[in-house]
């Protein structure tokens, strides 16, 4: 006697994700645990893709501009706020009678316009004739900076480009990248916050992104150290004053300016995790050691994951290590139509409705659940905001090369104490992030979630929930 299969929808595969208690959720843990640990490795030994180049190379642009008569000259850029709007220096674009970015080519130039300047501290943010598809850069102030960390400079010096010339090399648009070090945080004589620098910068790399190596924008590259000096022809020409001495002006300082154009501002809300022996492909001896044992608690996990007394064992060691990760099936809690109340699961696991705006008193842990997908049964306690993604080096919670959906950085997830509410934002991701109803999330826009919500990466085989549960 023949079955007929009934199809599936989408609210099907949300309601068996929130029911579901499998036996099979337990022997994932294990498993999910060991890909932390080979993250943790991959993190501390580094891996020659540990440095996200091409979305680098795809914020930072080229501008060029005219001056009367018939002149040209260039800089550099990136871009910032909703996709329309570029940063610079002020000495690229503001005595400029007409300012050009180029595109994907020599021929795709967009006319832009001054919206915001400062002569003062040198910067400027141009407003474009069209949106740029490409990504807006997330910017990390000082307060995340240290001496000595490693640096990247982006833009586009070249020969033929500078002041007086017409023409423009048919490899102006290849994006041109230096390496370096942060020297020191300084500042200059007009009272400006300069990171100094000993990555190589030429004109037509003033204006362009100074990033960390997670691909985060730290500075704008501004000027190196350079005197006037007369030439055999009587003429006078810069030469260097020094050799490796840049400036930078500090992410801080643009800030604002962002802010008084209202522009959405992608922040980082900590260090960059890929350290110097990572970058540098050496591994000290402490580290080796963390790694060492990160990969032994894997590999534990492995083996004792086939019993239930080995699953608690490890998964109290896990906490114990990490303080973050807690790795259980995903608690089953009543949900409420159209989410009018949230709920807290309290010890006994009991559902407690909280009044809509209330703030969650001591002892409520804010948490994200994987309902499906490589992370299914698995609970990490949001002290912090987690970046997902396949990138072990700018990602917190990772996935393995079967989540082809899944973006390096896919998006960050967040919970906000003062108003008891979760926020997801996309952080640029290939194919989306969505919100239960399917409504896409997008980058520069964060969606606020309450407990019990839930949201999927790319498709619906990555599913989560955020919740708040009792201490």
């Amino acid at each position: 006697m023949s079955r007929e299969r009934r199809k599936t929808t989408d609210d099907d595969v949300f309601r068996s994700a929130r029911q579901r208690i499998r036996p099979r959720a337990t022997s994932r843990v294990p498993r999910a645990l060991l890909r932390v640990a080979l993250a943790l490795a991959a993190s501390s030994l580094g891996a020659q893709d540990y440095l996200p180049i091409e979305q680098m190379e795809q914020s930072t642009v080229l501008i060029v501009t005219l001056q009367e008569p018939e002149s040209m000259s260039s800089g550099s850029g990136f871009v910032v706020g909703d996709r329309r709007h570029v940063a610079t220096n002020w000495h690229v674009v503001g005595e400029a009678d007409e300012i050009r970015v180029i595109g994907r080519s020599l021929a795709d130039h967009i006319a832009a316009e001054v919206v915001w300047g400062s002569p003062e501290t040198d910067l400027a943010i141009l407003e474009l004739g069209r949106a740029l598809d490409r990504p807006v850069v997330e910017m990390v102030t000082s307060r995340y900076v240290r001496k000595a960390q490693d640096v990247w400079v982006l833009g586009f010096p070249g020969a033929g480009m500078d002041e007086g010339t017409t023409d423009l090399d048919s490899s102006a648009t290849e994006v041109k990248v230096t390496k370096g070090i942060i020297s020191g945080l300084v500042r200059s004589p007009s009272g400006t916050d300069l990171y100094q620098i000993d990555a190589a910068l030429n004109p037509g790399n003033s204006g362009g992104p100074l990033f960390d190596a997670c691909g985060r924008v730290a500075g704008i590259n501004s000027a190196k150290s350079l005197t006037m000096v007369m030439d055999v022809e009587g003429n006078m020409t810069r030469v260097p004053q020094g050799e490796g001495v840049g400036w930078a002006i500090r992410a801080d300082v643009l800030i604002p300016g962002l802010r008084e154009l209202g522009l959405p501002i992608a922040e980082a809300a900590g260090r960059c995790t890929v350290g110097a022996a990572a970058a540098a492909g050496g591994v000290s001896p402490l580290v080796m050691a963390a790694v060492v044992a990160s990969l032994l608690l894997g590999v534990t996990g492995v083996v004792l994951g086939s019993t239930r007394r080995g699953r608690a064992a490890v998964q109290e060691a896990l906490t114990r290590s990490f303080g973050r990760s807690v790795a259980r099936p995903p608690a089953v809690g009543p949900s409420f139509a159209g989410h009018t109340e949230r709920v807290v699961t309290v010890a006994g696991g009991a559902g407690v409705p909280v009044p809509e705006g209330a703030t969650p008193g001591v002892g409520v842990r804010p948490v994200l659940r994987g309902l499906a997908g490589q992370y299914a049964g698995v609970e990490l306690v949001l002290d912090e905001p987690v970046v997902m993604g396949r990138a072990a080096t700018v990602a917190q919670l990772v996935f393995d090369g079967e989540a082809s959906n899944v973006s390096r950085r896919h998006c960050r997830i967040g919970f906000e104490r003062e108003t008891g509410s979760f926020k997801l934002e996309d952080l640029w991701s290939s194919n989306g992030t969505y919100v239960e109803s399917g409504e896409k999330v997008e980058p520069t826009s964060p969606r606020t979630l309450r407990s019990r919500d839930q949201f999927f990466l790319g498709d619906r085989e990555e599913i989560f929930e955020v919740a708040l549960e009792g201490g």
